[in-house]
C-alpha cells in the first residue's frame, strides 16, 4: 500500500498517477469530505478491502484527521483506524507544496466552493498540521520539481520477508514458538503433515472430498511408524519449500505478489476455538471468518 498525502496543490495527484502507471498498481482517488453522517466509516471499511498494492491519492485516515479538525469534526475513531493502518505497513509519501497556496490549483469534482474557501482561510493551520504529521509518519518527502523516478526507486517493491511474515502470522494467532529445535507433539505432527499433504493434493487437482480422506491415513502412519528424526524433518521441509519455489518459478508465477496477497488474507482469519470450528478438526487451525474474502490471484496467471 502506498499513500500519497499532502495539501491541495502540492503535486500529490500527479505523483500518484505517475507511480500507478510505473508500477501497474490500481489507484484510489480522493473522494473528498464525508457526504453524510457515518459515511467516512463506510468509506474506510470499503478501502480496507482493496488490494494491498493500491495507491491512495489521499487516505481518509490521514487527510480526514487533518481536514476534519479544520471543520471541527473528524467523523470516525482515529485511534482504531490508525492501528489498522499501521498493521498494513503502508509506504507514506508526503507532498509539500512549498507555501504555493492555491494559486494555479486545478479543482476536481470534490473541490466545492466551501471546501476551497475553508482551505484558503486556514492554509497556515493546515500546512503546519501536515508538516507535523509528516515528521512522525512519512517515509519520504516529495516537492514539486523533484525527480519522480527517485520516488519510484524508493517505493519499488522488495522481496517479501517470507519467514518474517510466518512469524507475524503465528504470533497473531497465539501459535508462536521461540525455543530450541524440538519434535512436534503427536497431534501437532498429524495436523501439520495433513495440512502439507492437502496443499500437495490441491496442486494435483484432487477433489476436496478425496483430500479430506488424508487425515486418517496420516494418523495411521504416525501411530505405526512414529516421528522421524528431527534432522530428517528439517531437511525435508527445506526441500519442500525449495521445490515449491522452484515449481512456481518454472510456472512463471509472480510469487512475491502472490505471497503478499495470501499473507494479507491470512492475517484476516481467526483462530479455531473448538475442533468443530475447523474442517481439519483441530484447535491448531486458523480459519476463515464469516464474510472472509479469499485472495484473488486470477490476474497474476493471465
Amino acid at each position: 500500500m502506498i499513500i500519497v498525502e499532502g495539501m491541495d496543490n502540492s503535486g500529490k495527484s500527479t505523483l500518484a498517477s505517475f507511480l500507478a502507471t510505473a508500477l501497474g498498481y490500481p489507484i484510489q482517488a480522493s473522494e473528498g469530505p464525508p457526504k453524510y453522517e457515518g459515511e467516512m466509516e463506510t468509506r474506510l471499511a470499503r478501502y480496507a478491502e482493496l488490494p494491498h498494492d493500491t495507491i491512495f491519492d489521499r487516505h481518509p485516515i490521514v487527510s480526514q484527521s487533518l481536514y476534519g479538525s479544520m471543520r471541527g469534526k473528524v467523523g470516525f475513531n482515529v485511534e482504531t483506524w490508525w492501528a489498522w493502518l499501521d498493521g498494513r505497513k503502508p509506504f507514506i509519501i508526503y507532498c509539500d507544496p512549498l507555501n504555493r497556496g492555491l494559486n494555479g490549483h486545478k479543482r476536481n469534482a470534490v473541490d466545492t466552493d466551501d471546501h476551497i474557501a475553508q482551505i484558503d482561510k486556514n492554509y497556515d493551520f493546515m500546512i503546519n498540521g501536515y508538516r507535523r504529521w509528516a515528521v512522525n509518519h512519512a517515509h519520504l518527502i516529495y516537492r514539486i520539481g523533484d525527480d519522480m523516478n527517485r520516488v519510484l526507486h524508493a517505493v519499488r517493491p522488495t522481496p517479501p520477508d517470507m519467514f518474517g511474515d510466518i512469524i507475524d502470522f503465528h504470533e497473531k494467532y497465539q501459535l508462536e514458538y521461540d525455543g530450541p529445535p524440538r519434535a512436534l507433539s503427536h497431534d501437532l505432527s498429524i495436523f501439520r503433515t495433513k495440512f502439507m499433504l492437502e496443499e500437495l493434493f490441491e496442486y494435483l487437482g484432487f477433489p476436496e472430498d478425496e483430500i479430506a480422506e488424508i487425515g486418517e491415513a496420516v494418523r495411521t502412519h504416525f501411530t505405526d511408524r512414529g516421528t522421524p528424526p528431527l534432522e530428517h524433518q528439517f531437511d525435508a521441509l527445506v526441500d519442500l519449500v525449495y521445490v515449491a519455489l522452484g515449481t512456481a518459478y518454472l510456472h512463471g508465477f509472480d510469487f512475491r505478489e502472490g505471497w503478499r496477497r495470501v499473507q494479507d488474507a491470512n492475517m484476516r482469519k481467526v483462530r479455531a476455538l473448538r475442533p468443530g470450528d475447523s474442517k481439519r478438526g483441530s484447535t491448531y487451525d486458523v480459519v476463515k471468518p464469516p464474510g472472509f474474502v479469499p485472495p484473488d490471484l486470477s490476474d497474476l496467471v493471465r
